[in-house]
């Protein structure tokens, strides 16, 4: 969803709940599952064009009440805390949380947190310029790889 404001004029009371991922990860995957749309998606110029996709995706996401904004990581290693955040916004009892771990597999997805290192060595000016041009969205998953 690249504006918000359209949910309103399909239901009722929506809220919505848009979860980002690190835009180097978000690359690699495409890079990796063949989805990205540039032939040498390697180089600097590939990742100047997937930075203005990045960019236009997020201008009409602005903060309001109905809407929450979480990072794929922080749901991923912060689990309960983001959770109890979720829960808290939708106005969801935690008892009425009895499938846990059945659908969202926290042990699995934080294996998809910081993919773009294995990617490096191929993709270094792509990933570059991911870093300096979306740097507020770029997560320091460091403490991981210790």
């Amino acid at each position: 969803v690249n504006n918000p404001d359209v949910i309103h004029r399909y239901f009722n009371k929506a809220k919505l709940i848009i979860v980002d991922r690190d835009p180097r990860d978000m690359y690699c995957d495409d890079v990796n599952w063949g989805d990205n749309m540039e032939d040498h998606y390697e180089t600097k110029e590939a990742a100047e064009r997937y930075v203005i996709r990045a960019k236009a995706q997020r201008e009409n996401i602005k903060p309001e009440k109905d809407v929450m904004y979480l990072r794929f990581e922080d749901l991923i290693i912060n689990y309960d805390e983001a959770r109890k955040k979720i829960f808290e916004f939708l106005g969801v009892k935690e008892e009425d949380h009895i499938n846990r771990g059945k659908c969202l597999k926290t042990e699995v997805s934080i294996k998809n947190i910081g993919i773009w290192r294995k990617f490096y060595p191929t993709c270094k000016d792509a990933i570059d310029v991911l870093e300096s041009s979306l740097p507020e969205l770029c997560y320091d998953s460091s403490e991981l790889y210790k």
